[in-house]
């Protein structure tokens, strides 16, 4: 169980690293972008310095001038292309790291789930009791299937159960198999 933890826990951290990511390259991205701009003025400023040069140093010099924007504002392009390569990549990822996310915790309750029964079947006075319990309302007059009187009658739950109290359940039994983080349970 303590394995099928850390391959949860390693998945989710996967998940959330490509997250962090993406997020941070967002954030380069727009900042770029704002530099992009910014060079876009450089460059132009540069072309009108050209028109205006009277010497021909002056004129040189506006040339270099306009050079060197121009070459930056290239940079920039290329790196603001690598960025945006970056980003699909990621979000071409994500939903292959939240599959690996679901599928480790349906390993975990897979396996939690054959433990319970095991667990179940060691107490067998309890099975028999329950099982007393439907014979004798089916003498009654009782004719639903066993799990719906185990829902209605032991576990005394409504047969139109509400979506909303399925998920509080699940909930509940989540912090009933796991009461304590997945960190702390593995460094027991």
């Amino acid at each position: 169980m303590e394995k099928l933890i850390k391959v949860h826990q390693q998945a989710k951290q996967k998940q959330a690293d490509a997250i962090d990511e993406l997020n941070n390259l967002q954030v380069r991205e727009n900042e770029l972008k704002e530099k992009m701009r910014m060079f876009a003025t450089h460059v132009n400023s540069a072309e009108q310095q050209v028109s205006k040069a009277l010497t021909k140093e002056s004129l040189e010099k506006a040339r270099d001038s306009v050079e060197k924007a121009r070459k930056n504002e290239s940079d920039m392009k290329i790196l603001l292309k690598n960025i945006e390569r970056a980003i699909n990549d990621i979000k071409s990822k994500l939903p292959e790291l939240h599959n690996e996310v679901y599928l480790a915790e349906v390993d975990i309750w897979t396996t939690q789930k054959g433990q319970l029964i095991q667990e179940i079947r060691a107490h067998s006075t309890i099975l028999q009791l329950i099982m007393k319990a439907y014979v004798a309302y089916w003498q009654t007059g009782y004719r639903w299937k066993l799990e719906h009187f185990i829902r209605e009658e032991i576990m005394n739950a409504d047969f139109r159960i509400d979506p909303e109290v399925l998920a509080q359940l699940k909930d509940e039994m989540t912090k009933q198999i796991w009461p304590e983080p997945d960190t702390q349970i593995l460094s027991q």
